[in-house]
């Protein structure tokens, strides 16, 4: 069923009409420069049909950054705008509302005083050499940017060049935010040719010594670098990396599988670098070498902290391991691991409060906490679930199609807190069963959005994020405001909420504890029981 708010948007549109070029919808109107407010030529609109039946057409706007769409068959559609200099946007206004996500045009839909306002790409430059100085030419500069998704940190990169004759390069294309740069050193030796160690005058084996990633300005772990910070339209040059030679060591082991006890000869193997928790890999390229007897060995690794992950099958299972180390300046040659196959985790849904006659089928999703794990899914079926885990990864385990009014109340594992402290795939099991109880009847929370300048927001994105994010993965909210700004936020579990809007970006990480603060001030703080129907007004400020 189409909500109230699109059908009051679509008789705005109704009412605005065009003289089409052609039988069909059109629609007419500008792109501006957000920050200058200058009308962009050039500029692509591209209206992209959201169904099979639909092509997409687009258009380039003239000289006084005007564009006009004619012709456009009935059906729904989404409609963005981009252009060189300037980030790509899909939040169109119809006058002074923001147009929803997926438009649906009538044959006889006319929209005029359309607009887009983008936002300038800010740019980074800088220059990577030798710690002799000399420009180092052709490395990769990558720029990574941190992230929190279910509470847990990653990293993911956001642009990258590659450094030209002089040693220099240059990002563009980025939003606004922080930045981690890295030249990544990834020379090889040529393809089938056995590189010798070095050696001294007396043939004398030499310490193995190379340049490895460098994080600007010279760091070579990830838990000494420092983030660099951009505003839209802001270029910063001069960020200058300088790769610091250092000890490269080789990595050597074994590895038997955990079901048969046989040596594995070839494993698939993965080195990631995380920060000082443990989370948030880079990876590593790295290319092992095997022997029959199941050993391995991957030379050239820099000091730091990392993530090896193994894998392969046996008795046409999967099996795997993970293997936390920190490398130093001496071989490690004692890497022996056992992969395990998946762990079985069985479980109950239990129902607290009052339950109607029918519920939905309910889903699990077990998500990994592991940068590199994969989600895992799981039915419930008359209120019991069976689910195959990863050995040694961590899952928070959340439930999909709850009914409106329903939340998870709590997750246990033999009497221990798993909502809280997550669900280890080794400790899963028959005797460990998995026990879910569903809180009902939850909370609501509704109201109006506005913007800085007191005007309903719509389209408005709404958060509701508990006070303390650790432990509560599974109690935050989302919703869309309509074209009036209203909202509503159902099944909310009990307990003290910060209450916000925004519009295209979150104006802190709401994962994030220590930088919550930044959305305190521009919240309402909302406390909520069991069955309250709360009515709360919420205004974006700056």
């Amino acid at each position: 069923m189409r909500r109230p708010g699109v059908l009051v948007w679509l008789a705005v549109v109704a009412c605005s009409r065009l003289p089409a070029a052609d039988d069909g919808a059109s629609i007419d109107g500008v792109v501006l420069s957000d920050t200058t407010g200058q009308l962009l030529k050039r500029a692509e609109i591209l209206l992209r049909g959201m169904e099979a039946r639909l092509a997409s057409t687009g258009v380039e706007t003239d000289d006084k950054g005007h564009f006009l769409l004619t012709g456009i068959p009935p059906g729904r559609y989404q409609f963005s705008a981009e252009r060189d200099g300037y980030l790509p946007s899909s939040a169109a206004r119809h006058g002074a509302l923001r147009m929803p996500a997926i438009v649906t045009l009538g044959a006889d839909d006319h929209l005029r005083d359309v607009s887009f306002r983008l936002r300038p790409w800010a740019v980074v430059g800088g220059r990577v050499k030798y710690d002799d100085g000399e420009p180092a030419v052709n490395i990769l500069v990558r720029l990574y940017r941190e992230f929190h998704l279910h509470g847990h940190r990653g990293y993911s990169a956001a642009g990258q060049a590659r450094t030209n004759d002089r040693g220099e390069y240059r990002v563009h294309g980025l939003s606004r935010g922080s930045y981690y740069i890295a030249a990544i050193y990834d020379r090889s030796p040529a393809a089938n040719v056995i590189e010798q160690p070095r050696r001294d005058e007396q043939g004398r084996i030499l310490p193995e010594i190379g340049y490895t990633t460098t994080f600007y300005p010279s760091a070579t772990r990830l838990i000494e670098t420092s983030p660099i910070h951009l505003d839209y339209g802001q270029e910063i040059d001069g960020m200058d990396v300088f790769l610091t030679p250092v000890r490269r060591v080789a990595l050597s082991g074994r590895v038997t599988s955990g079901i048969s006890g046989r040596a594995i000869p070839t494993p698939a193997i993965t080195l990631e670098r995380v920060d000082l928790q443990n989370t948030g890999g880079l990876p590593l390229p790295v290319t092992p070498s095997y022997d029959s007897d199941g050993s391995f060995t991957i030379r050239s690794v820099p000091p730091g902290a990392y993530i090896l992950l193994l894998a392969s099958s046996d008795d046409d299972k999967l099996i795997q391991a993970r293997v936390a180390l920190t490398v130093g300046e001496a071989d490690i040659d004692d890497l022996d691991a056992v992969l395990e196959p998946p762990r079985t985790a069985i479980g109950t849904v239990r129902v607290e409060g009052a339950r109607k006659s029918s519920w939905p089928k309910l889903h699990l999703s077990f998500e990994p906490r592991s940068e590199s794990g994969a989600p895992v899914r799981a039915d419930v079926e008359g209120g019991s679930f069976t689910a195959s885990l990863a050995a040694g990864e961590t899952y928070d385990l959340f439930v999909e199609n709850l009914p409106t009014d329903a939340y998870v109340k709590s997750i246990h594992i033999a009497n221990l807190d798993a909502k809280a402290r997550g669900i280890p795939a080794d400790q899963v099991g028959p005797a460990t069963p998995i026990e879910v109880a569903i809180g009902t009847p939850g909370a609501s929370v509704s109201g109006r959005a506005f913007n800085e300048a007191g005007d309903m927001a719509s389209g408005a994105n709404v958060s509701l994020v508990p006070t303390r994010p650790a432990g509560h993965l599974q109690d935050y909210r989302m919703a869309l405001a309509d074209e009036y700004g209203s909202f509503q936020i159902t099944g909310v579990a009990p307990g003290r909420y910060l209450l916000f809007a925004w519009f295209d970006e979150m104006p802190c990480d709401v994962f994030d504890s220590e930088s919550l603060g930044t959305c305190e001030a521009k919240a309402v703080e909302v406390t909520v029981a069991d069955g309250d129907q709360l009515t709360e007004g919420v205004q974006m400020k700056k």
